[in-house]
């Protein structure tokens, strides 16, 4: 199928939003008059990657960003898009999976939060980078540091001493949260989520270390008032509590 048969708007939307449209005719679409048409294009997974490459350099922003946010998107164009004046598309590109690691190292320095909070919340972003965001004075980019699977585990100790309720929460529900800071939350306002998320956790975490069933409670609560993380199954309060189930 050719574009120029294609008259109708409606009809290059539809084509060129279609995941079965092949790539010369995505090509030819890329240069629509529509911003739409080319919005579409730009979104589309099998557009061939110098039109993405010209895309991206398109007037409309929000070509721009379908452009950053594709997971086709080559490198270089990301490159260049990380460097784009308006803060979307620049967002755009830090949510991109296929983004290069330098790239959002980048824009880990963006001057706009919501960029590096999209930084923060990145399934590739390094340990390191996040550990730096989590000192980040805007509270939602530390809440994405927070809720990062790859935080290393003193980031998200120092988020539970220092973020609001909404950071404590993603701290605690973050798997590789460290026990003595998941205990330094369920020590924290019983009114905060937080803190009943911490405390549920913490006795998930002794029954599983201990050996525990989750109904004894009496033996949980005493060997939550040790410091727990640092016991093992032959210490004597753990063996006290056990005679409490």
């Amino acid at each position: 199928m050719k574009s120029d048969h294609l008259s109708d708007l409606e009809d290059r939307l539809e084509v060129a939003g279609s995941p079965a449209t092949g790539p010369s005719v995505l090509a030819e679409l890329a240069s629509d008059g529509s911003d739409d048409v080319r919005c579409s294009v730009a979104g589309n997974v099998n557009t061939p990657e110098e039109s993405l490459l010209s895309l991206a350099d398109d007037s409309d922003e929000f070509v721009r960003a379908t452009v950053a946010g594709n997971a086709n998107a080559p490198a270089r164009v990301l490159v260049r898009l990380a460097r784009d004046s308006t803060e979307d598309v620049r967002w755009a590109v830090a949510s991109n999976a296929n983004v290069p690691v330098v790239v959002l190292v980048g824009l880990a320095q963006d001057a706009n939060p919501t960029v590096r909070a999209q930084v923060a919340g990145n399934t590739v972003v390094p340990a390191a980078t996040l550990s730096e965001l989590a000192k980040d004075q805007d509270e939602g980019v530390k809440w994405a540091v927070a809720g990062n699977g790859r935080t290393p585990p003193k980031a998200l100790s120092d988020l539970a001493g220092t973020g609001d309720s909404a950071t404590k929460l993603a701290v605690a529900r973050n798997s590789g949260t460290p026990a003595n800071a998941i205990q330094r939350l369920a020590e924290g306002d019983r009114l905060i989520r937080a803190t009943e998320e911490a405390i549920e956790r913490r006795r998930a975490l002794i029954c599983e270390r201990f050996d525990i069933g989750d109904d004894c409670v009496r033996g949980v609560n005493m060997i939550a008032k040790r410091e727990w993380w640092e016991l093992d199954q032959d210490a004597p309060v753990v063996q006290a509590a056990k005679t409490l189930c």
